[in-house]
């Protein structure tokens, strides 16, 4: 089992967030564990400044080898930036403007789409290769996900999670099965790895 298969089921959860130091001013921190009775643990940490115009979300998840990003932001009125890579850019961009289709980028290459055309053949098709050239490992996080979701019970993700979401309908098969019982604790903690993770996440927190 690959070390972040628990990382995403994190924001699952609806619950209000917590507070935790350090913070950048103006972001709400969230801090959750999780442990799988036999599928290992991760840690997630999840920063939100909800200024006017201009709102962003960090999440960054820490496996044993392995952290997973997730941003999300709105680069002009109406239109907002979705991305998620693994340990270090470049990873996949999706864009959602106001109207029109989504626009897939990975690698350079860019892929227009509606989401309402996720279930054609051709399309998973499309997704899957431009994904594969960027960073394949993206694949198997995104089928990770969706397993968790059903595991976990939930309904929904949240908004940070369109480009997995995306991603999860090539249908690649997940690195694990889950077993046994999921525990959920949630912070603040301190301490390692969770400042290391608050940094991370006020970097890319803080970046246009």
């Amino acid at each position: 089992m690959r070390a972040l298969s628990l990382a995403p089921l994190a924001l699952l959860l609806a619950a209000a967030p917590a507070l935790a130091e350090p913070a950048p001013p103006g972001a709400s921190v969230r801090m959750l564990r999780f442990t799988g009775e036999k599928t290992g643990s991760a840690a997630l940490v999840r920063l939100e400044r909800k200024s006017p115009g201009n709102p962003v979300a960090v999440t960054v998840v820490a496996g044993r080898r392995s952290r997973l990003f997730l941003r999300r932001a709105q680069s002009q009125p109406g239109t907002t930036v979705y991305e998620t890579w693994l340990d270090s850019r470049p990873g996949v961009t999706v864009t959602r403007g106001p109207s029109g289709p989504l626009l897939l980028e990975a690698g350079g290459f860019p892929l227009r789409l509606h989401e309402a055309d996720l279930g054609l053949r051709t399309v998973r098709c499309w997704i899957g290769a431009l994904s594969a050239r960027m960073e394949p490992r993206l694949l198997s996080a995104a089928a990770d996900v969706r397993v968790l979701k059903e595991w976990s019970g939930k309904d929904r993700l949240t908004d940070e999670f369109l480009p997995v979401r995306i991603l999860w309908t090539v249908g690649e098969d997940p690195d694990f099965t889950p077993r046994g019982e999921l525990k959920v604790e949630e912070g603040p903690f301190e301490g390692a790895p969770w400042d290391d993770l608050v940094r991370a996440a006020s970097d890319e927190l803080g970046k246009p």
